[in-house]
């Protein structure tokens, strides 16, 4: 799912700032491409070819696991993207992804020839099963349309602020609604060592169904959130997790008190997941 301006908390301030993912030179490409929807568009699948993700993910290989390779749960999993580049940092093994978004879906079944323990689901994981409606903006190119699936959003004025401070020229971005499906589900024939989210804001919502997964586990969880960061670390300190982050200047992970820097993923772990 897409970076979000979210509303701010103790940690972070309300912020008109673009959403930039990279650092050094790949920071003023990816704001370069986020400039006009064509350059995007277009950018963002030479990523996933050149498998280039965000490197506040790296910090996975900070974590101690106890199998050369790991199982994951991936939700949010869009085309797959983050689970081409979680796999260079660790291999993976058994992968469950959940992506509710159509469009997505198409394509991340395509990784099936890539990682055959991949079990891919067409819908998104929730405490209950319902609907939601999401907004995705699209553009047309020489007659063809073309949808910004990264950009999906639950809440139509954010997204249409976001694509106001991310794009330059915006002017033929137009925005259409679907209807996506969630729903709960703990079906997990394997032990997952590592869960990721990016879910738009649904963070919390997912954690709590999860709940027995998190006691039975005690999988190390990363997951992109900003609103709601507070009141799902006063939640997984019941289950004896701690939030941190990945620091890409001194690559190491550090208490989320210690953040110096905006960041938009965040570490829940355990004692045992710490060298």
């Amino acid at each position: 799912m897409p970076k979000n301006n979210r509303k701010s908390n103790s940690y972070f301030k309300i912020s008109d700032e673009v959403d930039i993912t990279q650092t050094g030179i790949l920071s003023y490409l990816e704001r370069l491409s986020r400039s006009h929807p064509y350059i995007y568009y277009f950018a963002r699948k030479i990523a996933f070819h050149l498998n280039i993700f965000e490197r506040e993910f790296d910090g996975i290989k900070k974590i101690k696991f106890t199998q050369k390779k790991i199982n994951l749960i991936d939700v949010g999993a869009s085309d797959g993207i983050a689970i081409k580049y979680i796999n260079k940092l660790k291999p993976l093994n058994y992968i469950y992804a959940f992506e509710p978004n159509k469009l997505y879906y198409k394509q991340l079944i395509n990784l099936k020839n890539k990682f055959k323990n991949l079990r891919t689901y067409c819908f998104g994981l929730s405490e209950k099963k319902k609907e939601h409606i999401v907004f995705i903006p699209y553009f047309n190119f020489l007659g063809k349309i073309y949808y910004m699936i990264t950009y999906t959003f639950y809440n139509l004025q954010e997204l249409k602020h976001n694509l106001k401070i991310n794009f330059i020229f915006k002017h033929n971005i137009k925005i259409r609604k679907f209807k996506i499906k969630l729903d709960s589900f703990n079906y997990f024939d394997q032990k997952i060592d590592l869960v990721k989210l990016d879910v738009n804001g649904h963070e919390f919502s997912v954690i709590k169904g999860l709940k027995k997964l998190l006691l039975k586990d005690k999988p190390a969880l990363i997951l992109e959130e900003l609103e709601n960061i507070d009141k799902i670390e006063f939640f997984l300190k019941k289950y004896n997790y701690k939030c941190y982050y990945y620091d890409v200047n001194s690559k190491k992970l550090l208490k989320k008190e210690d953040i110096n820097q905006k960041n938009l993923n965040f570490y829940f772990l355990q004692k045992k997941h710490l060298n």
